[in-house]
């Protein structure tokens, strides 16, 4: 196979793994959080994958990538040095609480079930759930 033909197979895969994993976060309501890892299982990738989703949206893709946190409840710090504060700034106008620890309450955390998986499943996309 010839490297243009498998770099378009790879961006058509890509796009949609990033299509189902956009579904899944835009289920999180204002005021909840997820973790990266929980919307992987979700989603069938990786954890790390989910984060280089959370970075790629294009304008106009309304994803709310604010909500989607580290697992132990923490907002990942970013190589730009602003984007974690930009994030906690985000979540807490949405109510979101953060400990002395900067850490998300674990109830927050795992008060999230993403109903997006159903429709999912009907569009014929093979995803796991918790």
């Amino acid at each position: 196979m010839n490297s243009l033909l498998r770099t378009a197979m790879t961006r058509t895969s890509s796009s949609s793994l990033y299509s189902r994993i956009y579904a899944l976060v835009r289920q999180v309501p204002p005021g909840r959080v997820t973790a990266y890892s929980r919307i992987a299982r979700q989603a069938g990738c990786t954890a790390r994958t989910v984060g280089f989703a959370m970075a790629a949206p294009t304008a106009g893709q309304d994803v709310p990538w604010q909500r989607v946190i580290n697992s132990q409840g923490r907002v990942s710090l970013y190589c730009d040095g602003d984007g974690n504060l930009i994030q906690r700034s985000m979540l807490k106008a949405e109510g979101v609480r953060f400990d002395a620890g900067v850490r998300c309450p674990e109830p927050v955390l795992q008060g999230f079930h993403a109903p997006a998986i159903i429709g999912l499943r009907r569009q014929g996309c093979d995803v796991e759930s918790d």
